[in-house]
């Protein structure tokens, strides 16, 4: 491809100008693709499957030229994801404010002890929960899990009938 229509991106000052990411990788790439841009808008990711799980990453490496060239020409769809902000208030007063596209996992680490964790949605407390951990997942992490645990349910249904 030219390089006159566009240019790669040197450093993370210039996150404003992105107006499209190619992630080759799994799911992990794209990932944190997402989350580079905390606080401002996530441009579009293109996704090439190069890695070993690849439930956002639709095309395969092998179609990059093409794919490429169609977006250029204009000839693309988008799928939107849902984001979330999450900021995590620690006992002592921390906190720490993220942008997630997957999923906020809270655990409780090395300490025997069980968390006592208050969730709040947009400043309203929903539930109290007491448990080793949390999980708060955004629609995109329910999609995987749910597609995960249909291959799992077939592999179990079909060693039970075999």
């Amino acid at each position: 491809f030219p390089t006159d229509d566009y240019y790669f991106v040197k450093s993370s000052e210039d996150l404003d100008e992105i107006d499209l990411v190619v992630a080759v990788g799994g799911d992990g790439t794209v990932l944190y693709s997402a989350f580079l841009f905390q606080e401002r808008k996530v441009p579009p990711i293109v996704p090439f499957f190069a890695g070993t799980l690849g439930f956002l990453s639709v095309f395969t490496k092998s179609l990059y030229e093409s794919v490429l060239t169609d977006i250029l020409e204009g000839k693309y769809l988008i799928n939107m994801r849902t984001r979330f902000t999450a900021t995590i208030i620690r006992a002592e007063g921390q906190r720490k404010t993220l942008s997630v596209l997957n999923e906020v996992a809270i655990d409780r680490g090395p300490n025997s002890v069980m968390l006592l964790v208050e969730v709040y949605g947009n400043g309203h407390l929903l539930t109290i929960v007491q448990a080793d951990g949390l999980l708060i997942a955004t629609p995109t992490a329910v999609q995987h899990i749910l597609y995960q645990l249909a291959d799992l349910l077939f592999i179990q249904t079909y060693l039970l009938y075999c």
